[in-house]
């Protein structure tokens, strides 16, 4: 896929390629359907916003076998993103910047980064002691000044909590927020949405969660992981768990990370 000028040089258009003549049939449903999802389309944005949800869908298919919804572990870590997202970032920065700054979505090893700041983050279940760690990227501090490790506590509920949401009704909080705030940051926040395979066709009411605690961790020298300097040559896809025990001497106040940001926002 690529951006090209038009013909008359006054504008661009996203030309997309089969480059493997095995994968025509594939490649022929998939332009069918960026057709049909896009037909309906009610403006230009919209168009845009269709575009990018079916592009997105036939990525995560054609990578994993993804088939539909995001599973309950997927809904959880998205959850616990759109909590800091709305909680930290949007209150420390400029909306646009917030929302830049969510760069797990786009294939970066951290979730959040602004300027040298990162933050990872995990969603826990109230009854475990231990949080994954799916890459040996995640944790590490090479190219950072500082990086947190941010775990926010994610229950199942019954329907009938009153403060129980969906992922669907936290996303569209966030987003109704940065529409009001800076509608131009929207498009960079559905693509993230859309690359993390959340579509607002998608119904999750039959899913309800409840946000609990939030703890911070600042990670330094002596925090339990795996760096990629720990690991020999021709040892791949490393996944880990780290024991929330282990990690408390390193626990620090929740606004910590709200004045790193802040610091690193202004120096950029």
């Amino acid at each position: 896929m690529e951006e090209v000028p038009t013909e008359d040089a006054v504008g661009h258009r996203v030309v997309i390629r089969l480059t493997d003549v095995e994968q025509r049939e594939i490649f022929h449903r998939f332009c069918i359907d960026i057709v049909e999802a896009t037909r309906v389309a009610a403006s230009d944005e919209d168009a845009i916003g269709r575009f990018l949800a079916r592009t997105w869908r036939w990525h995560r298919l054609l990578r994993t076998g993804y088939d539909g919804r995001l599973s309950d572990e997927e809904q959880k870590g998205l959850i616990g993103e759109l909590r800091l997202l709305e909680t930290r970032l949007l209150a420390a920065l400029p909306t646009g910047d917030a929302v830049e700054s969510w760069v797990g979505p786009m294939d970066a090893p951290k979730d959040f980064q602004v300027g040298h700041v990162c933050i990872e983050v995990k969603a826990l279940s109230p009854q475990k002691a231990e949080i994954a760690i799916s890459s040996i990227d995640q944790l590490d501090t090479a190219g950072t000044s500082r990086l947190f490790l941010y775990v926010s506590e994610i229950a199942a509920a019954s329907s009938d909590s009153l403060s129980a949401r969906s992922v669907t009704d936290l996303a569209r909080r966030v987003r109704t927020t940065i529409e009001e705030r800076d509608a131009s940051a929207i498009f960079a926040f559905e693509t993230r949405l859309n690359a993390l395979g959340f579509n607002w066709e998608d119904d999750y009411s039959d899913k309800q969660w409840i946000v609990g605690d939030e703890m911070l961790f600042e990670v330094t020298e002596g925090f339990p992981r795996v760096t990629p300097s720990m690991v020999p040559p021709g040892v791949n896809g490393v996944r880990y768990a780290v024991g929330l025990a282990a990690c408390e001497q390193y626990r620090v106040d929740i606004a910590t990370v709200t004045e790193a940001i802040e610091g690193a926002g202004n120096a950029g």
